[in-house]
């Protein structure tokens, strides 16, 4: 059967996948679309054994790096909210210091980013911490403040004793 081609107006098989004079694709001879209905009964098994594998792993990892031990938390915090706030004010206080994030056992410090190393600055607000006695036990990330995921520099807090 020949129908009109929209672009040219040339008779083009209904069979034909384009015009073979103006190249225009035909709308009559593309595949209708697939239903999910037709896929296989397995495919909703895999995507929940795949998901359920993926919380599971989620959880052991969490467990190993012990995120479930809320004692380790504790132990790990500083010593009292003076000594916190206190803290937070003179990291705050460095002029390249953008915004900070305290958690349990690490403090997020955002800067922005120069193209340069800071784990030399990340070693130095140790010591901030340290004479300002909330070192123990934390360790400081330097993060780019527009990608927070890209980390610039680290330091744990407890390498060395000075």
């Amino acid at each position: 059967m020949l129908i009109e081609c929209p672009q040219c107006e040339s008779p083009v098989s209904s069979s034909a996948s384009a015009c073979p004079k103006c190249g225009q694709p035909i709308a009559s001879a593309q595949a209708p679309p697939v239903s999910r209905l037709n896929q296989p009964a397995g495919c909703l098994r895999t995507t929940f054994a795949l998901a359920g594998f993926a919380l599971t792993f989620l959880l052991v990892m969490t467990y190993c790096s012990g995120g479930f031990n809320t004692s380790a938390r504790r132990a790990s915090a500083p010593a009292s909210n003076a000594q916190l706030g206190a803290a937070m004010a003179a990291v705050l206080a460095e002029p390249s210091v953008l915004s900070t994030n305290w958690l349990p056992s690490s403090l997020e410090v955002r800067v922005a980013d120069d193209g340069t190393l800071r784990n030399g600055f990340a070693m130095y607000l140790c010591g901030v911490l340290r004479d300002n006695g909330a070192a123990h036990g934390m360790s400081v990330y330097v993060v780019d403040d527009r990608q927070r995921t890209r980390r610039l520099g680290s330091y744990a807090c407890d390498r060395d004793t000075r």
